[in-house]
């Protein structure tokens, strides 16, 4: 155990929460985000939430980072809710939602960090609270406070809007398609070789922009162009997953598995899309590399939850999620919690899952350490929230970028198997590179 994880807190915390439902309920809530401050969010179908500022952050690294990530979390959750330090403005507050964002690195050794913002906006279930960590920001302790500042976010928003999309230069490498095709053939050779069954092998996309990079119009974009994904941003990270690593609500655990992908953007451009989904659906359906490699996925997050969960539910087969010019077979498995082991508890034990790393694990992380060209960082890490009542999502930080001033790097990943064909794994790899591509000018 590192003892700096169960040190004392360098400050002491309060905790303001407000149900600001009446108010803020119809706002949409990045515009809240300020402008020049740290932003983060996480916007997904059922929970939606931004922060800004930073009360308190933890850089964490090395193979015991999710336990003691948990161990400082929990440390900072005791110290702050304290009876003499919360106080619920409301009454319909009934209790503090303090969250914090979360990006794990990929491998271990990568950079992982714990963030909670300043202010917190959380919205679910019909229901908007603002919880303000440490006091600092006075002017949303009132409701003129609020009212003030929601008027200059609205404004904020306008001025967001009407600005076309942001101009970026991809950099391209001529021997890119052919550097990384001979990569893919040689992960195939040794999977036909009985090495491995399967391994994920990425690639990035980088570009330069004339300005720094407003991530705040990107997530608005991702947002709206993939509503049944999870847009985030956490860190200078920023994406919009398709894949739930796990979500937990009291005992109630929940994952949502991809893996087997068709791209589609012909289809989705042509007026006759919808039939051409059905038949594109049904060959996704049919093809047994596809079924294989996304079998390989669900095999490995059903025998991890297996260890925490009874009631087990794991669909005998895959449905078909249909985004924007790309299509995955998707399984939900869903568990009932019985050992009461924590959100970052039940992510050690499932990442990196079969979709983004590959089967058996340890040899497909070898493989990829000794092939892949490219430094992963927190790309197809761990992503998302956890609040103070245990609860929280993490998705798989997948179809996303990072951000360093005014250049980007998107990642994008191919899982391969015995019979995947390096040309077609580029147009695949091309089309998830599309869901950052797309929100940017050319």
């Amino acid at each position: 155990m590192n003892r700096t994880d169960l040190a004392p807190l360098d400050r002491s915390w309060s905790v303001t929460t407000f149900d600001v439902t009446e108010d803020w309920g119809d706002t949409e809530l990045t515009a809240l985000l300020p402008d020049n401050q740290k932003s983060f969010a996480w916007l997904g179908p059922n929970t939606q939430l931004v922060g800004w500022g930073e009360a308190k952050r933890f850089d964490v690294s090395g193979p015991e980072r999710f336990s003691r990530a948990q161990r400082w979390w929990n440390r900072f959750v005791n110290d702050a809710t304290s009876p003499s330090e919360i106080r619920v403005a409301d009454q319909g507050a009934s209790a503090p939602r303090i969250v914090a964002f979360i990006s794990f690195g990929f491998f271990d050794e990568a950079s992982s960090v714990l963030v909670v913002p300043d202010v917190i906006v959380l919205r679910e279930e019909g229901r908007t609270l603002l919880t303000l960590v440490g006091g600092e920001d006075t002017q949303l302790t009132t409701p003129q406070g609020r009212s003030t500042y929601l008027a200059a976010a609205t404004q904020r928003a306008e001025r967001r809007r009407a600005k076309p999309a942001q101009r970026v230069t991809w950099l391209h490498d001529a021997d890119e398609e052919a550097s990384w095709s001979q990569v893919v053939s040689s992960a195939v050779d040794r999977i036909s070789r009985g090495e491995l069954d399967k391994v994920v092998i990425a690639r990035t996309a980088s570009a330069k922009a004339a300005e720094s990079i407003d991530t705040v119009a990107c997530l608005n974009q991702l947002s709206e162009r993939y509503p049944t994904c999870w847009a985030f941003q956490v860190d200078d990270l920023f994406g919009a997953t398709p894949e739930l690593l796990v979500a937990k609500r009291g005992d109630l655990v929940h994952s949502k598995v991809l893996a087997g992908t068709i791209h589609s953007r012909a289809v989705d451009e042509d007026e006759s899309a919808p039939p051409a989904r059905t038949t594109l659906a049904a060959t996704l359906l049919e093809s047994a590399k596809d079924l294989a490699e996304h079998e390989y996925a669900v095999t490995s997050v059903a025998n991890a939850l297996a260890h925490h969960c009874d009631d087990l539910v794991v669909p005998k087969r895959p449905s078909v999620l249909s985004l924007h010019g790309i299509s995955h077979l998707a399984t939900e498995v869903t568990g009932q919690l019985v050992d009461g082991a924590p959100l970052l508890a039940l992510a050690a034990s499932l990442h990196p899952t079969a979709a983004v790393c590959g089967t058996p694990r340890e040899r497909a992380m070898a493989v990829i350490q000794e092939t892949e060209t490219i430094e992963r960082g927190r790309y197809a890490g761990p992503v998302g929230w956890v609040d103070s009542l245990g609860d929280g999502e993490l998705g798989i930080a997948l179809r996303c970028a990072q951000i360093t001033g005014d250049e980007l790097i998107a990642y994008a990943g191919c899982g391969l198997v015995s019979e995947s064909q390096p040309a077609q794994e580029w147009q695949e790899s091309e089309a998830k590179l599309e869901a950052i591509k797309g929100v940017f000018a050319n």
